[in-house]
């Protein structure tokens, strides 16, 4: 059981992290650092990185120290880009 466990676990983390990292500007690092809260808070959710991110946000007192770091950071992601040529 264990090691069904750990498989799905090393799958579910190397499946979608390019995406889950594009799509919502999370490093590698922030990913490693969500990954265990994501299991034991939000596992109903996976694979729907969008489901598991507003499960994070709901839950982010019980959320551990390195990923409500993660968490309280400024969402520059979600700000529209500002072009040069936009003068």
């Amino acid at each position: 059981m264990k090691l069904t466990a750990y498989a799905v676990l090393i799958c579910a983390m190397a499946a979608p992290s390019a995406a889950f990292a594009q799509q919502h500007a999370g490093s590698a690092e922030d990913q490693l650092a969500c990954t265990p809260d994501v299991y034991r808070l939000c596992a109903s959710n996976i694979p729907d990185e969008d489901a598991i991110t507003a499960c994070l946000r709901q839950h982010k007192p019980q959320l551990s120290a390195g990923c409500k770091a993660v968490f309280s950071r400024p969402d520059t992601a979600a700000a529209p880009k500002k072009n040069d040529d936009d003068d």
